[in-house]
């Protein structure tokens, strides 16, 4: 047989529960620049950057100018701050070195 006509829509049912607040999550993001640090030549140099008040490290890493210097560590020393060590393999050299911090306010 043929189809019959299509029918009225229903009424909306009632609106269920709230869920729970999910968590707070991250505000505040920004990059943080540590001081600059001069290596030594044929000798390992550390560098850190600290978060402001308030905030904590999510990540960090460093910049150079150098071909013939090497990380060796990248790490959070803490929770509100990044250290890097470079070992600079040149007995003449010395480059410029800058560590930074990945930072954020996270709410508890």
């Amino acid at each position: 047989g043929t189809p019959g006509a299509t029918g009225a829509t229903g009424a909306t049912g009632a609106t269920g529960p709230t869920g729970t607040t999910g968590a707070p999550g991250l505000s505040g993001y920004e990059r943080v620049e540590g001081a600059v640090v001069f290596t030594s030549p044929a000798a390992s140099t550390t560098a850190t950057a600290t978060c402001p008040a308030g905030k904590v490290v999510l990540g960090g890493g460093v910049t150079m100018g150098a071909n013939d210097a090497f990380v060796t560590e990248s790490y959070p020393s803490s929770t509100t701050v990044w250290t890097v060590r470079v070992f600079t393999s040149s007995a003449f050299s010395a480059y410029r070195l800058t560590a930074y911090a990945l930072c954020a306010s996270v709410a508890a």
